[in-house]
């Protein structure tokens, strides 16, 4: 049996030799934020901490014992390296030594509890401190993330920081060390969230990095979306194609849509289990008192065993053996000692001829597999339109919670300049007033903003799921492509081609073809039920054995006319009705598909037009703003009037970015009704 690399450590006894301390002390250590238990307690001396094999998972190593059986081989750590590490034993355990790991992670040990007295280190207690930490080689924003590269994992937690006259977003990185000289890089030139950052070492194990924004770095959803795991990229844009792969794959209802449509399959086969061959046996014995003597009693055996087969064309066959034996009485005939064997068959000539109960079931049975089809595609293009348009007002409320985060630094930032130059005698106090009650209007905006997109990320997270059957963790803000410009209008051929296309792809057509079809099955049903029954039956077979009569044949024929044709008329005109409603109901669906293409059509061209003069508006907004702020620079123009610029210039963004949604929607919707999602 091959045992894990971490068990066959921990089942492995080493005795290497190693200057033994006088003392060793019981401590507890602390990696990554968390305490490291293990088999085998950590125990500490007056110069070394000795650490169970435990740790290297902590800290994100593997280990594997080396051929030599005196070392662990070790790979990981940040950039992914390879290394021995030494195995001692200490209290006869088999054990780390926490210096050379931290070597090896390029960590630091530290021992808090450990105070100095006189230039010396106190002894070591039970149940002190050790920790083991990661150290912060680079900070900096990327994409209004902040990216923290240590010498091995450590987690982030993020928060945020209300002034009256700035907002501030954190994160918090545990288990980690801020070595002296490593300070963070610069906000990127042009990053439209994050004015600076800066990082300091709050606890013995925690870096905190702190951001000052200007526009809104901090996600709706909670601040959490600031904190990238150190060493790691920020998260990929969620695109729509993500989302509607990931629908397509795993969505539940799209799931149960498509079992659904395997039923259909195993109805099929249920009905094809209608014409399986059928075996038979039987054995009778009578006994009966003798016509000729009286008080004489008589006795015979009467045996069958035969196979029958029935057709869907209604044609019956069955083949078989019988074997009769004693004084054998009517309605039996004696056979000869090795029995009588026959092949029959059981032909309809008019009603079910081609076609009857059993066989109208397996041919509507097997309509109702493409019928399945239709019915899944139909549901899974409307699953996906609504994904689409969740999508999109999900990433247009994100881009609103830019924006007012954005409105709301200027008002801050304005608040404070007001203040001063209120202070130095330049503007009346009732300006500080205004500018104040600006930041708390602009507050309560953001608010409402973030509530927007939290039940949009809600509603988004309906749709994304796991292989394993469990929802998606919620979308994070971070994950917002960044604003591209529609594609733009749509060209007449394109529509014409779009229309021809969805008349022969949209599954509605499909589904009442098929329903169509399954109808023709029941009238073709009640017209043959209107015929008379008859029945031909022809039976040849070889009596054999002692006394056997030789070649036999049974033939028959059965007659049989309804007097009144009641139950089949009314099938009839029940189907008829059914089939002249199916023609009326798919005349209509043409006519809603192409209606609906145009309509789909029309409103990306409108929604595009509109874009483009949101988009103008926005620019004009933007040149009175600005023109507005100089203004009040130079003294010519009041606060009042440079806050309704600024808002009038958001109010012009929030309904550019709706815009595009809507247009992108609209995509969406066309791409339903021509069945091309």
């Amino acid at each position: 049996m091959k045992l894990h690399p971490l068990a066959l450590l921990l089942s492995t006894a080493l005795a290497v030799p190693a200057a033994m301390a006088d003392t060793l002390t019981p401590v507890r250590l602390r990696v990554a934020g968390a305490e490291v238990r293990g088999v085998v307690p950590t125990v500490a001396d007056d110069n070394e901490t000795y650490a169970p094999l435990e740790l290297l998972p902590a800290v994100g190593l593997k280990g594997e014992v080396a051929p030599k059986r005196d070392t662990v081989i070790v790979t990981g750590g940040t950039p992914a390296r390879r290394g021995e590490l030494r195995l001692v034993r200490r209290n006869s355990q088999q054990m780390l030594v926490l210096s050379e790991v931290a070597r090896f992670l390029d960590a630091e040990v530290r021992r808090p509890g450990r105070i100095e007295k006189d230039g010396l280190l106190a002894p070591a207690k039970p149940g002190d401190w050790v920790y083991l930490l990661a150290r912060v080689r680079r900070v900096r924003v990327e994409n209004g993330a902040v990216e923290v590269t240590s010498s091995f994992p450590v987690p982030a937690k993020a928060g945020s920081i209300e002034e009256p006259e700035a907002l501030r977003d954190y994160v918090e990185y545990t288990g980690a060390v801020l070595p002296e000289g490593v300070t963070p890089a610069p906000a990127p030139q042009g990053e439209p969230r994050v004015r600076s950052l800066r990082a300091e070492q709050t606890k013995p194990d925690v870096v905190r990095v702190t951001l000052d924004l200007f526009d809104g770095a901090a996600s709706a959803c909670g601040p959490e979306a600031l904190a990238q795991a150190p060493g790691k990229t920020p998260p990929a844009p969620l695109l729509l194609d993500d989302v509607l792969r990931q629908v397509q794959a795993v969505y539940p209802k799209l799931a149960g849509a498509d079992a659904e449509r395997r039923t259909a399959a195993a109805k099929r086969q249920e009905k094809e289990g209608a014409f399986d061959p059928l075996f038979t046996t039987g054995s009778d014995y009578t006994r009966f008192p003798s016509s000729d003597k009286l008080g004489v009693l008589k006795a015979f055996t009467a045996s069958q065993a035969g196979v029958e087969v029935l057709t869907p064309s209604g044609i019956r066959v069955i083949a078989g053996g019988r074997l009769n034996q004693g004084d054998v009485k009517a309605p039996f005939s004696p056979t000869g000692t090795a029995g009588e064997y026959f092949v029959g068959v059981k032909l309809p000539l008019l009603r079910g001829a081609g076609i009857n109960e059993k066989s109208a079931e397996l041919r509507q049975s097997r309509l109702g597999v493409p019928l399945a089809d239709t019915e899944f595609d139909e549901t899974r293009l409307a699953i996906l339109q609504k994904a689409a348009h969740a999508y999109w007002d999900w990433v247009a409320a994100g881009r609103r919670v830019a924006v007012a985060r954005e409105l709301l630094s200027l008002a801050r930032t304005r608040a404070g300049a007001v203040r001063e130059r209120a202070n130095a005698g330049d503007l009346p106090l009732i300006d500080v007033t205004e500018a104040d009650q600006e930041v708390q209007r602009r507050t309560e905006g953001l608010r409402k903003s973030e509530r927007e997109l939290q039940k949009e990320t809600f509603k988004l997270s309906l749709f994304l799921w796991e292989a394993d059957g469990k929802p998606s963790a919620l979308p994070s803000v971070h994950r917002i492509p960044a604003a591209t410009a529609p594609a733009g209008e749509l060209k007449d051929e394109e529509v014409r081609a779009a229309r021809d296309a969805a008349l022969n792809r949209r599954p509605e057509l499909g589904n009442l073809a098929a329903a169509r079809k399954i109808v023709e099955v029941d009238l073709d049903l009640a017209r043959n039920q209107r015929l008379p029954q008859v029945d031909l039956t022809l039976a040849p077979g070889l009596d054999t054995g002692f006394g056997g009569a030789g070649s036999t044949i049974k033939a028959g024929v059965a007659l049989g006319l309804p007097l009144r044709q009641r139950t089949a008329e009314g099938r009839i005109q029940q189907a008829e009705l059914k089939r002249r409603k199916l023609d009326l109901d798919l005349e209509l669906a043409r006519q809603q598909i192409v209606t609906e293409v145009e309509d789909a059509a029309s409103a990306i061209r409108m929604t595009y037009q509109r874009y483009r003069a949101a988009v103008e508006e926005l620019e004009l907004a933007r040149k009175l703003e600005q023109g507005e702020r100089d203004r009040f620079a130079l003294g010519d123009s009041t606060l009042f009037l440079v806050n309704q610029r600024e808002r009038a210039t958001a109010e012009a963004a929030v309904k550019t970015i709706g815009i595009q949604a809507e247009y992108e929607q609209a995509l969406a919707t066309f791409g339903a009704v021509t069945a091309q999602l």
